[in-house]
């Protein structure tokens, strides 16, 4: 038991740590710009409707890292349970594509797939979908106007899956590739952004009994593969 504790405080540390330097910043905008309205710095009409409008969105942006830190606990925690019922993986790859498709035409992206028929996994669909989306939209963020984005969906070796999501963007340095699924991690100039998202997908393959894995290169794109076990 003291063991644990003495690992439960040292896993605390550096969550409160996180927490402090993301908050930090959203925290400091709004009451910049709430003293501004207040002491009348922001005094006629147009400058306080963008203050008001600051605040509201960080507000928004305090709200959803809030929501996924409580999200990220619970999973790592073991509270929340994962379904178990029967996942077709091309059909749920698929509506995954259709949701992004106006968006990646949007950038001017082609989104390509390649998923083999007939691949089954035992989890939760939503929760699954939730990994995809993810990735999809990482992928779609950091690729160029005219790159392509692509979804693969194949049988591995034994009994376990691969769905990997391409993207063509500027690669990820090998120094960075170890830390892209920690917490809030932010790869300097090349990939930003990336905050929470990938630490649940991480958590969520590793509630299916999966895993979770980058290859990139600078200037050479990423590529995220899930590897899950499949239905015999």
């Amino acid at each position: 038991m003291a063991g644990q504790l003495k690992q439960s405080q040292q896993q605390l540390r550096p969550f409160v740590a996180d927490v402090s330097h993301q908050l930090k910043s959203p925290l400091t905008s709004i009451q910049g710009f709430a003293q501004a309205i207040l002491d009348g710095t922001a005094g006629d009409s147009d400058t306080k409707l963008r203050a008001a409008q600051v605040i509201a969105d960080e507000s928004k942006r305090m709200m959803r890292q809030v929501d996924e830190l409580l999200e990220l606990s619970r999973i790592q925690s073991g509270q929340i349970q994962m379904a178990r019922e029967t996942v077709n993986i091309k059909e749920l790859l698929e509506h995954c594509r259709d949701i992004f498709t106006v968006r990646a035409e949007e950038k001017g992206l082609t989104l390509k797939t390649e998923i083999e028929p007939q691949i089954v996994v035992v989890g939760d669909i939503d929760r699954l979908e939730q990994v995809f989306s993810n990735l999809l939209d990482n992928a779609i963020k950091h690729s160029p106007a005219g790159g392509e984005v692509g979804i693969i969906g194949r049988q591995s070796t034994g009994d376990f899956i691969e769905i990997a999501v391409v993207d063509s963007g500027q690669g990820i340095p090998p120094e960075q590739l170890p830390h892209v699924f920690e917490r809030f991690y932010q790869a300097g100039e090349v990939r930003t952004g990336v905050g929470l998202g990938l630490a649940i997908a991480k958590e969520i393959v590793l509630a299916h009994g999966g895993k979770i894995e980058v290859n990139s290169a600078p200037g050479e794109g990423a590529e995220f593969t899930v590897t899950l076990p499949t239905v015999a």
